[in-house]
């Protein structure tokens, strides 16, 4: 005779995962100990309560789940991703294709799936870009570090999609890690990781593209490497 830890599921939805950044569907499980007598046969006291991300598979207690409603924690993150991306653009060169399309990803990301380029078009047009830092601070408390950073890395992708970092992205960059309370050695870093893109897609748009005639599959290591995903 003795007692056993079980893990029971007691039922799902979705949340704002902390973890990711966005909303997510979770498993609500619960641990219980069981008098055992050969088998589990008498559940006795409750021993803990997660919230399981069915995407990250990070645990949380109730705080996420009894914190602001999700959705408007999912509308939140959506108009800052969404209003940031669109200072990236407009802060590098609001022509450039690459810019353009990283943009449109980046936000289809954030819980956008039918934003298009005409919306960014919109967008570029009347949206009012001023108040990104402040309304970035207000997803502190319920953003992780990781997803933090993960939003800054996002935005600086749009940016870097031209193959440059300019001075005035950097600088907003610089401002939304800041504005989210990322360390300044985590801002260096994220600007460093985003330079080094740059470079690398900058070094692909100069390498000389074979000619015609020219067998590019005749030794795989003969050939061009592919272009960078988009990110």
């Amino acid at each position: 005779m003795g007692t056993r830890e079980r893990w029971q599921v007691r039922e799902s939805g979705t949340f704002y995962c902390p973890g990711c950044g966005s909303e997510r569907a979770y498993r609500h499980r619960r641990s219980r100990n069981w008098l055992v007598v050969g088998i589990p046969l008498i559940p006795k006291e409750v021993t803990g309560d997660v919230y399981e991300c069915q995407t990250c598979h990070r645990s949380y207690d109730e705080h996420v789940i009894t914190s602001p409603p999700t959705s408007d924690l999912a509308t939140r993150l959506q108009r800052i991703t969404r209003a940031a991306s669109v200072l990236a653009v407009l802060d590098g060169d609001p022509y450039d294709p690459a810019s353009r399309r990283v943009a449109v990803s980046v936000i289809a990301g954030a819980g956008l799936p039918h934003y298009s380029t005409t919306d960014l078009d919109a967008d570029l047009r009347s949206m009012d870009v001023r108040h990104v830092e402040a309304d970035a601070r207000g997803l502190i408390i319920d953003m992780d570090m990781a997803a933090r950073e993960r939003l800054v890395l996002d935005v600086g992708h749009v940016a870097t999609a031209t193959g440059r970092l300019s001075e005035t992205n950097r600088a907003m960059i610089d401002r939304l890690g800041r504005a989210l309370e990322l360390t300044p050695g985590v801002v260096h870093r994220i600007l460093t990781r985003l330079d080094q893109d740059a470079s690398n897609l900058s070094a692909f748009a100069e390498r000389p593209q074979p000619g015609p005639g020219v067998d590019t599959d005749a030794r795989a290591g003969d050939a061009p490497p592919p272009p960078p995903p988009d990110r």
